[in-house]
């Protein structure tokens, strides 16, 4: 089966470069690691000022137990020698160690040994203690020597009072130096467990910020090779895409130009003066039939834009699918007759009368999928599969064919936009490649779903799956060939109305026109056409080149009692187009009906000249058969127009965007 070019391929999206502004959560460990380092270094530094106190305080502390051995050796001395000068030298000696034990207290207060401090007050409070004992001995023996009495004050310092005196003082100062160790001991390693947990802290504050620079890096790395790929993937993909594209764009210059060149070599045979009358006939036939072809592209061209543009829009009114699908097969037939295949349209049982669809759509779905069976199917047949399940109100069609098939990378690129199953097939069978495309993205606007199943050379099985719409009270019908359907009391009810719409009429003509028409047509071809076609159905036509001049004729015959008896108004033209002539002729309360010619197919535009002014819309090219029935439908009638409805504010800006579509 063909492939169907769709959009453009989106390129896989690039993993966005990391921005220099993303660096600065790198800031914050940083941070973190230089206060660390800022305190380790303050602690450090007071540490070497702490360690320099503490020498001190020993060094003081030493000092102390020194001179007051100097002071025991100095009482001694003067008691042997009886000698009351040594006196002086003792004194000098007790000042001594009062400077040292102030050094001592410096020292500890800049240490924070608080508990020395009141340890040393409480020694000196104690009157009785030993230390001030042995000091009352010592003074009692320079009193003995200054007053000659060396005996006694030798007795004094050797006598066991002196001597117990001496040793409890010891002791204490024993006991002393050992909490005074103990205090130091405990200050410094406070100082120190403090500067280690600071480097254990440093550690792990570089480790983790080692780790996260490590992550980061890595991290950017990743995203700098992904975008490197993503780039070098979006550029494949660009290439490929321009590839696609180039091969699309030669295809359809191959489908247009092949249905031009037959148009114009015809027109050519019909301009021959010496031309016979079935090649006159053949000739024109021709011109027609590719003309529609022409026509067929572009409507395609046409959806595929606003598919791409995501405004493919669909109906949801009441629809027969047993004259949907016997539509099809009336148009499709003689397509598989010309191959000599097989065609054939069953149902596996009763069909619902009505369902809520868009009949338009299913039809352009059914024969897109139809065509390119009957396209790609040299023998065999093609056959029309319906089934409808009231209970999931889901319809499903089958469309089969015997043709040549699909291999699964060809199925899995067949509704890739852009892009062929086989570009050989193109060149094969022809057609644009949009069918396919088109009739997916159709199914799936009405809520449905497109399946395929292929093999090479065993044909193909396109599944259609539709929702029907509620089905409670629908009358069923049975599906016959090329036959109206029969009506089945499956379940009887009265079939839902179809709403009155500005649509074209399909009520048949009867007989020959009769009445004048206003033509308004700016193209001097299209104004030779249709008032060919109108005057020989007995209609009397007068023409307009713009809709100025249009406005004027309407009203001028208006006024004078004679109005045309209907208006074929053309939207674009120069001087005053369609749209305003026919909401002029309104707001002059021109009675009779407007029926609007116009180029534009695409959706809204029906709706747009409705609002202008106009009854009805018609399409160019022309459609005969349904140009004719629709004038003869509206002529001489009373124009059923209404002015629309005044727009909310908010509504405004989409009412502006949809009349300058």
């Amino acid at each position: 089966m063909p492939a169907a070019p769709v959009q453009s391929p989106t390129p896989p999206t690039a993993t966005r470069a990391p921005r220099a502004g993303s660096n600065r959560w790198i800031l914050f460990p940083a941070v973190f690691f230089l206060a660390i380092n800022a305190a380790l270094l303050t602690l450090l530094f007071e540490m070497r000022s702490v360690q320099a106190q503490a020498q001190a305080f020993v060094t003081a502390h030493a000092r102390v137990a020194q001179l007051e051995e100097q002071l025991a050796t100095t009482v001694r001395v003067a008691a042997a020698t009886a000698n009351p000068a040594l006196q002086t030298q003792y004194h000098t000696i007790e000042h001594t160690v009062a400077r040292a034990l102030a050094d001592a207290d410096a020292a500890a207060t800049a240490l924070g040994l608080d508990d020395y401090l009141i340890l040393r007050a409480g020694t000196d409070d104690a009157a009785a203690s030993a230390g001030a004992a042995l000091a009352r001995h010592e003074a009692k023996s320079f009193e003995l020597l200054a007053s000659n009495r060396a005996a006694d004050a030798r007795a004094l310092v050797e006598g066991p009072d002196y001597a117990a005196t001496r040793e409890q003082y010891a002791q204490d100062a024993l006991a002393l130096n050992a909490r005074v160790e103990a205090l130091v001991h405990r200050q410094l390693t406070l100082r120190y467990g403090a500067i280690l947990g600071l480097f254990l802290l440093l550690g792990l504050g570089a480790a983790a910020t080692a780790k996260a620079v490590h992550s980061r890096i890595r991290r950017q790395r990743d995203q700098i090779l992904s975008l490197m790929q993503s780039t070098a993937a979006a550029r494949d993909d660009a290439e490929v895409a321009s590839r696609a594209k180039g091969a699309f764009l030669a295809t359809m210059s191959h489908e247009i130009r092949t249905p031009l060149t037959a148009i114009a070599g015809f027109a050519d045979v019909l301009l021959d003066p010496n031309g016979v009358k079935d090649e006159r006939i053949s000739a024109a036939a021709t011109i027609r039939r590719n003309a529609q072809h022409l026509l067929t592209i572009l409507n395609d061209i046409l959806d595929m834009s606003k598919i791409e543009a995501g405004k493919l829009e669909v109906e949801s009114i009441p629809c027969s699918p047993a004259q949907i699908l016997q539509d099809v097969e009336q148009l499709l037939a003689a397509k598989a007759r010309e191959k000599q295949l097989a065609f054939d349209l069953i149902a596996s049982g009763p069909l619902p009368a009505k369902i809520t669809s868009d009949p338009t759509r299913i039809k352009q779905a059914l024969i897109n999928l139809v065509s390119n069976a009957i396209k790609f199917t040299n023998q065999g047949g093609v056959r029309i599969l319906v089934e409808c399940n009231a209970r999931d109100q889901r319809m499903t069609i089958r469309v089969q064919d015997d043709g040549i098939g699909m291999s699964r990378d060809q199925i899995l690129r067949l509704f890739n936009p852009f892009t062929q199953a086989d570009n050989s097939m193109s060149r094969r069978f022809g057609g644009t490649g949009l069918g396919l495309f088109i009739t997916k993205n159709i199914t799936e606007r009405l809520g449905g779903s497109l399946a395929l199943d292929s093999a090479p050379g065993k044909g193909s099985v396109f599944t259609l799956t539709l929702p029907t719409g509620p089905l409670q009270g629908v009358e069923w019908v049975q599906l016959t060939k090329r036959e109206a359907p029969t009506l089945l009391p499956v379940e009887v009810a009265p079939a839902a109305a179809t709403p009155a719409s500005p649509t074209p009429t399909t009520q048949p003509a009867s007989g020959p026109l009769q009445g004048t028409i206003l033509l308004v047509e700016d193209g001097p071809d299209n104004q030779r056409l249709i008032s060919m076609i109108l005057k020989k159905q007995g209609a009397t036509v007068d023409i307009a080149e713009n809709g100025e001049l249009g406005l004027h004729k309407a009203l001028e015959a208006w006024h004078a009692g004679k109005p045309y008896d209907l208006i074929l108004m053309d939207m674009q033209m120069p001087v005053m187009d369609g749209y305003t002539a026919s909401g002029e002729l309104r707001n002059q309360k021109y009675p009779l009906q407007i029926v609007a010619l116009t180029a534009h197919a695409l959706k809204g535009e029906q709706q747009h000249c409705i609002d202008a002014g106009c009854d009805a819309c018609l399409t160019k090219p022309i459609d005969k058969p349904v140009f004719l029935r629709e004038v003869a439908a509206r002529l001489r009638q009373p124009s059923t127009w209404t002015p629309p409805a005044p727009l909310k504010r908010d509504d405004d800006t989409q009412h502006a965007a949809r009349f300058a579509a």
